[in-house]
């Protein structure tokens, strides 16, 4: 497992912990589809650099306001 990969799954875990209820499957969907990435194979990116926008994506997730 590479790095960019055990954070992506660390800050994924944090943001479950937290109350998050999308899966990691569900949020690189909706990542793949608003990159316009969704139709193309993944070996046309990096998954370095995919892991950390992951990251990204999922830190905003996590400090979201929880709704009532």
């Amino acid at each position: 497992m590479s790095q960019s990969e055990a954070i992506k799954i660390k800050t994924f875990d944090r943001y479950v912990m937290r109350g998050g209820d999308l899966t990691l499957n569900q949020i690189e969907i909706l990542v793949k589809e608003n990159l316009g990435l969704s139709k193309l194979p993944s070996d046309l990116f990096q998954p370095d650099v995919f892991d950390e926008f992951m990251v990204l994506v999922i830190e905003q997730l996590t400090n979201l306001p929880k709704e009532k």
